[in-house]
């Protein structure tokens, strides 16, 4: 393992404690550490840190920037908003400490976890921004389906998202919406030679 330089910059990744969205920001994770050497904070509870780590191939990134951080929550919990926060607000820690260490943190949290920017909104050199692991298409029926208006392209259906997500995990996910004002920008899980006529859309 060779070493390197500690970057000026960190990037605090806060993940939603599901495998469909953990896979996602792991990927991310480990391009921004191993491409670029930017040190990387994973931070999830410590029994998905130790499934994490195991599935990264160690020849394929450099260690030295990315780090594991665990957090006391439970492994399987209520998706109310109310019992996750109160597991996952000490996410702040991990921000306001890493602060006095570097020039800049980023905060690049689910989509789902949106009430975390409250953290970083506290911290003057860290930046909230959003990650939303499914595709552009999909996260536009959801702007469609939550603020009450309808696709103008009849190819454009709109599809049942209490069917999709369950009633109680679409009204967690909801509640994050009016916080995701704060964040200096959004992340989408696409690419615009797939889907730039829906990004677009999106902006």
């Amino acid at each position: 393992m060779r070493t390197e330089a500690k970057s000026d910059v960190a990037v605090v990744i806060l993940p939603l404690p599901l495998h469909g969205h953990l896979s996602p920001l792991l990927h991310l994770s480990t391009h921004i550490a191993g491409r670029h050497g930017i040190d990387v904070y994973y931070v999830t509870s410590a029994s998905l840190n130790r499934r994490t780590r195991g599935r990264i191939n160690p020849r394929h990134l450099p260690y030295t920037h990315l780090h594991f951080h665990d957090l006391p929550f439970p492994t399987s919990i209520t998706f109310d908003h109310a019992t996750v926060t109160a597991h996952l607000l000490p996410t702040s820690p991990p921000c306001s400490s890493l602060s006095p260490s570097y020039r800049r943190v980023a905060l690049l949290h689910d989509s789902s976890m949106s009430f975390a920017t409250s953290a970083a909104d506290l911290i003057p050199n860290a930046e909230p921004f959003a990650f939303h692991p499914a595709s552009a298409i999909s996260n536009l029926f959801f702007q469609w389906d939550t603020y009450g208006t309808k696709p103008d392209d009849d190819r454009l259906f709109r599809y049942d998202l209490d069917a999709c997500f369950g009633v109680g995990f679409l009204d967690f996910i909801r509640r994050q919406g009016p916080m995701t004002s704060i964040d200096a920008g959004r992340v989408i899980n696409t690419c615009r030679a797939v889907e730039g006529e829906f990004l677009d859309r999106l902006a």
